[in-house]
């Protein structure tokens, strides 16, 4: 961890030269649930059970009022700064670049368009359904061993979509040849691993953005 040591010294170094205000239960959560969800001694489970144990809560936050400009903050800042005020509300560095509550996106039916072409969401495909990366519309799930082309949003439940057809994810010691392919997201060496996620952040924002680790 040492060779991180600068990249996490400039979020503090951030955070002091913009006045920011710490919450030390937010960082308590994050490295406790880290450590417990993903140490090296402990199975790794990528995504749900540690977004469950607090890792969406910023550790520092800003004054910035809503609707007004907040900045643009690289990946290791974002992943443990938010420059609004209002614990409800994000910096939109998609589109805006101002703060803005989280809006309550509204549920589309069959054939609604659900994504715009820079992949933001413009609403939750109704249950049954999956928004489509190819047409951005509300489309059918596809259940296993059916077609999904390319389209790996469109598979039901934990499918993927792997050679044009839903099927279910490879266990660990299976062979594999894309970490997409495996229940844990770890390829190596051809093989799918259980691999000890903690043991291989690369960057201080590894610890709270589990899909950054997936090529490693």
């Amino acid at each position: 961890m040492v060779r991180l040591r600068p990249k996490f010294e400039a979020v503090q170094k951030y955070a002091r030269d913009h006045s920011l205000q710490y919450d030390p239960a937010c960082a308590r959560e994050i490295l406790t649930s880290a450590v417990y969800r993903r140490g090296c001694g402990l199975e790794s489970v990528f995504d749900e059970p540690f977004w469950e144990c607090g890792g969406l809560c910023q550790v520092f936050r800003g004054h910035v009022p809503s609707g007004e400009a907040c900045p643009d903050l690289d990946t290791d800042l974002s992943a443990f700064v938010e420059s609004c005020a209002e614990a409800d509300e994000f910096c939109d560095i998609l589109d805006t670049f101002t703060c803005k509550p989280f809006d309550d996106l509204p549920t589309m039916q069959i054939g609604q368009t659900c994504m715009d072409e820079d992949a933001n969401d413009l609403g939750e495909c109704a249950e049954g359904l999956a928004c489509s990366f190819d047409s951005y519309e509300c489309v059918p799930e596809v259940g296993e061993g059916e077609a999904c082309g390319d389209d790996p949003a469109v598979c039901e439940g934990a499918l993927i979509c792997d050679g044009g057809v839903c099927v279910a994810s490879r266990p660990s010691g299976a062979a594999c040849d894309s970490p997409y392919q495996c229940e844990t997201v770890a390829c190596m060496n051809g093989v799918c691993r259980d691999e000890p996620v903690i043991c291989l952040v690369d960057e201080p924002s590894d610890l709270v953005f589990g899909f950054n680790l997936w090529t490693y």
